[in-house]
């Protein structure tokens, strides 16, 4: 089972809309909203809150406050049960906040490449669904870890995906597929511009292979398998 699920960071509502008009998706998706979309219809896909910690030493007033907001904006009947910080920030603390406010599952760990993932039950209420593939640490692992011999791209990690009935997490960010992201030092040169939004992502985007490609290249494999993308709060296991 493939869900794909995307990180808004950065992203403002014309780049949010642009890529849900023009980047297809197959199935239904997830999405972590840094910010909320007013106005936005998710239609059949997830809308799960991914904030910015600042200061960690109140998860659940930040955690209320943010739900709260993100409730108005979204507009929907049922209120989130997702959470994805932004850097995938996590401590006991924060999955015990996570409970408090009515969250089933966070997904923040993030298991690159790995075979047999499956969630995990955390001590502090809620589920963790394990990440199997994030689009800018792919592009960062062999700076971080320079004697792994990893590559960047690698089609494999999306076969695998594809022939296996597990479960594989797929978090890519709306930006990096905007500029079709190739690396780190690509998204520095453009990121002070969209930042501060000067102009639509897209109009950045890398001409080669990148991020967008290797996104791409996954819905053509999925296409051939027969696959579509599930939401995660449909697969996250009940409270027991």
């Amino acid at each position: 089972m493939i869900c794909l699920s995307f990180d808004t960071d950065h992203m403002n509502a014309d780049g949010m809309r642009r890529f849900l008009d023009t980047v297809e998706l197959p199935g239904r998706g997830t999405f972590f909203l840094w910010q909320p979309f007013p106005d936005f219809d998710w239609g059949i896909h997830e809308a799960a809150p991914h904030p910015h910690f600042e200061d960690v030493r109140d998860p659940v007033g930040h955690f209320t406050d943010y739900f709260m907001e993100l409730d108005m904006a979204v507009g929907s009947d049922t209120a989130p049960v997702g959470l994805r910080t932004h850097s995938c920030v996590t401590s006991h603390m924060i999955s015990l906040a996570a409970a408090q406010v009515g969250c089933r599952y966070t997904s923040m760990t993030t298991r690159l490449g790995e075979s047999g993932i499956k969630p995990y039950r955390e001590p502090w209420g809620v589920w963790e669904m394990p990440i199997y593939y994030m689009d800018n640490m792919d592009f960062c692992t062999a700076t971080n870890w320079p004697r792994s011999g990893h590559t960047p791209f690698d089609e494999t990690l999306l076969d695998r995906a594809v022939q296996d009935d597990a479960l594989y997490i797929f978090d890519f960010h709306p930006l990096h597929i905007a500029l079709n992201s190739p690396d780190f030092e690509h998204y520095q040169s453009v990121k002070e511009h969209v930042a501060m939004g000067r102009g639509n992502p897209f109009d950045h985007a890398h001409p080669g292979y990148g991020t967008r490609t290797f996104y791409e290249t996954l819905l053509t494999k999925m296409k051939a398998q027969g696959l579509e993308s599930e939401r995660l709060d449909i697969l996250t296991p009940p409270k027991v």
